[in-house]
C-alpha cells in the first residue's frame, strides 16, 4: 500500500511539473526552459491571421520571457503577418515555413536565423533583419519572393542557398561579412554585387543564375572562390565587369593561381575610404619634394603605400614623412594603414 501511495505521489509530481513546463496563452504555445524564467514558442493552435508574439507572458502568477521560437512553431500555420519582438535570441528550424507573410522584421537581439525558418512564404516580398543578427543559417528565405535585401554589418556568415530563388534585384552585404556559403544568392536578379573587404570566401554557386553586369570587391586580398565541376560561382565572367582595389591585378588575375580569371574587363579602382571616422584626427601636407601626415597621438600610422592613378604602386614605407622628389607631376592615391583603420586620400604631386 505504502508502494502504491508513493509512486502514485511520484506520477502526481511529474504531471504538476508537465503542467508547469507547457502552456498555452492566446493560441500560442510556450515550454518553459528548464531553470529560467524564460519561455520558448512552439506551436500555434490555430490558422491563419496576424501573429503577435509577446515579449513578456504570464501563466499562473509568473512571468516569463519570449526568447525562442522553436523548431516548426509556425509550420504550415497560412499566417499572413507576425511580429517578432526585441529578446527573441534565435528563430530555429523551419519555425515561419510555408506561410503567406508578406513582410518581416527580425530583431537585432536574435544571434541566429535558423535552417529553413522562412523557407517558402511566396508573398514574402520585404524582410528587414537588424543590427545584431549575426548567422544567417541555411535556406533560411529560400524560395521566397524578396526583391531586395541589406544585410546588417553584424552578419558574418550567410548560409547555402539562404536567398536562394527569390527575386532580388538589389542586395548591400555588411562590412564584416566574410563568408557566403554554396547557392546563397543563386536564381535572383541581381544586377550589381559589392563585397566587403572582410569577405574571405564565396562558395559554389553562391551567385549564378543572375543578371550581373558588375561585380566589385574591396579587398586587397582575393576572396576565395570555390567552383563547381560544371557551374561558376557567377554566371558567364566574360560578360561581367570586374572591379579591383589599386594594385591588385596580379593577385586577382594574372599570378598563377588566380581565381578571379575571365572577366571582362577588368578595372582597378581607387581605393576607397574605410568605415573609421580619421579626418579630424589627420592632416595631410604635400610639399615640393614630400608629403608629411600629421596625425594627433591618439593613431599610430603603421604603414602607407602611394599608388599612381592608374593603380600602380610606386612607394612603401612606415614614416610620416614621405619623399615624393622621384615621382613625376601629377596625382596620386595615398593609402594610409593606421591602428584604429584605414583612409585613402587623392594628392597632388607638382
Amino acid at each position: 500500500m505504502k508502494k502504491t501511495l508513493l509512486l502514485l505521489t511520484i506520477l502526481f509530481t511529474y504531471a504538476i511539473g508537465l503542467s508547469q513546463t507547457t502552456f498555452t496563452d492566446n493560441n500560442i504555445e510556450y515550454t518553459v526552459i528548464p531553470s529560467t524564467t524564460n519561455v520558448k514558442v512552439t506551436n500555434y493552435n490555430t490558422t491563419g491571421g496576424i501573429v503577435n508574439i509577446p515579449a513578456t507572458v504570464t501563466n499562473n502568477a509568473t512571468n516569463y520571457n519570449v526568447t525562442e521560437i522553436g523548431e516548426n512553431a509556425f509550420l504550415y500555420k497560412q499566417i499572413t503577418g507576425v511580429t517578432i519582438p526585441d529578446g527573441i535570441v534565435s528563430i530555429e528550424y523551419q519555425a515561419f515555413r510555408g506561410n503567406n507573410l508578406t513582410s518581416v522584421t527580425i530583431p537585432g537581439s536574435v544571434n541566429s536565423i535558423g535552417t529553413g525558418s522562412f523557407t517558402a512564404n511566396l508573398l514574402l516580398t520585404n524582410a528587414t533583419i537588424e543590427e545584431g543578427v549575426v548567422t544567417i543559417s541555411n535556406s533560411a528565405f529560400y524560395y521566397c519572393g524578396l526583391t531586395s535585401i541589406t544585410i546588417p554589418n553584424t552578419v558574418t556568415s550567410i548560409g547555402n542557398q539562404a536567398f536562394d530563388d527569390n527575386d532580388l534585384t538589389s542586395v548591400t552585404l555588411g562590412n564584416n561579412l566574410e563568408s557566403i556559403a554554396f547557392g546563397a544568392f543563386r536564381n535572383n536578379k541581381i544586377t550589381t554585387i559589392t563585397f566587403p573587404s572582410n569577405v574571405t570566401t564565396i562558395g559554389s554557386l553562391a551567385f549564378h543564375n543572375n543578371l550581373l553586369t558588375d561585380v566589385y570587391s574591396l579587398s586587397t586580398t582575393p576572396p576565395t572562390i570555390v567552383t563547381n565541376a560544371t557551374s561558376d560561382t557567377f554566371d558567364t565572367r566574360s560578360n561581367i565587369h570586374l572591379h579591383i582595389p589599386a594594385g591588385t591585378m596580379g593577385a586577382y588575375v594574372t599570378d598563377s593561381g588566380a581565381l578571379w580569371t575571365g572577366f571582362n574587363p577588368v578595372t582597378e579602382n581607387a581605393l576607397s575610404v574605410s568605415d573609421f571616422e580619421l579626418a579630424n584626427d589627420i592632416k595631410i601636407i604635400s610639399n615640393t619634394d614630400s608629403i608629411k601626415i600629421l596625425n594627433s597621438n591618439s593613431i599610430h600610422l603603421k604603414n602607407y603605400t602611394v599608388y599612381s592613378i592608374s593603380g600602380a604602386k610606386v612607394a612603401t614605407g612606415t614614416e610620416n614623412e614621405i619623399p615624393t622628389y622621384f615621382l613625376s607631376s601629377g596625382i596620386y592615391v595615398l593609402k594610409l594603414e593606421f591602428d584604429r583603420g584605414v583612409m585613402t586620400k587623392k594628392v597632388q604631386i607638382n
